[in-house]
């Protein structure tokens, strides 16, 4: 038990210096869970020992894993919020970094498997939460999935590249003075307005700007596509 705990703690201390702040009751119950699995794994399948399984998953590396579209999308708004904020200190999810981190944000989601294919279908979203901890929110404040637009619809951000961008269909924007922003108001989306035809006739980071020097010369071309 003493071993255990001692474990627990420096899954602790790893948290820290991952930048993950006050890990979840759950996430440490599951740590606790994982540090009896090294040492007692021993189902019949691919791997002898949880440990094992790891190194497999980190030679592999961890791209491989089953990312899905929500897990994906949650890592780029934390390496966004990493690159734009960096003063907040939100952990780095790099595939270096993950790699060399597995026991303490993956190892946990482990228990009670024994191959390859099981591990590649851990929840790496959740897994990703516990690494956040209470600061999950935060992200979701900071980073939302989403932006609400004039007819109220909810449209995607995608925070895949090096600025969050969004695709609006132009008279869905008709009432929006100003560009909505993310990262506590500092970066702005880049709105790509489409066209009735979900054509892009317009890419801005300034849709005050627009409203005043773009929009007469693009509402003369649409006209002149769509009387």
């Amino acid at each position: 038990m003493k071993r255990i705990l001692f474990c627990t703690v420096a899954c602790l201390v790893a948290c820290a210096v991952s930048g993950a702040m006050r890990p979840t009751p759950e996430y440490l119950k599951r740590a606790v869970v994982y540090q009896m699995v090294l040492r007692n794994f021993t189902r019949d399948g691919n791997f002898k020992s949880a440990t094992e399984m790891l190194e497999h998953v980190r030679a592999a590396g961890v791209d491989r894993l089953g990312w899905t579209d929500a897990a994906r999308g949650l890592r780029e708004r934390i390496a966004f919020l990493r690159r734009k904020l960096p003063e907040a200190g939100f952990p780095d999810v790099s595939d270096e970094a993950l790699a060399a981190t597995l026991e303490t944000w993956l190892g946990p989601r482990l228990y009670g498997l024994s191959t390859l294919a099981q591990a590649a279908e851990a929840d790496l979203c959740g897994a990703l939460r516990d690494l956040l901890g209470a600061r999950a929110g935060e992200v979701d404040e900071l980073a939302p999935t989403h932006l609400t637009v004039a007819t109220g619809s909810r449209i995607r951000i995608d925070y895949s590249g090096e600025q969050p961008t969004a695709s609006v269909r132009l008279q869905e924007t008709f009432g929006m003075a100003s560009t909505p922003r993310v990262a506590g108001g500092r970066e702005p989306v880049l709105l790509q307005l489409l066209s009735p035809a979900m054509r892009p006739v317009q890419i801005t980071a300034d849709l005050a700007r627009f409203w005043r020097e773009g929009y007469p010369l693009v509402r003369k071309e649409l006209r002149g596509r769509y009387p």
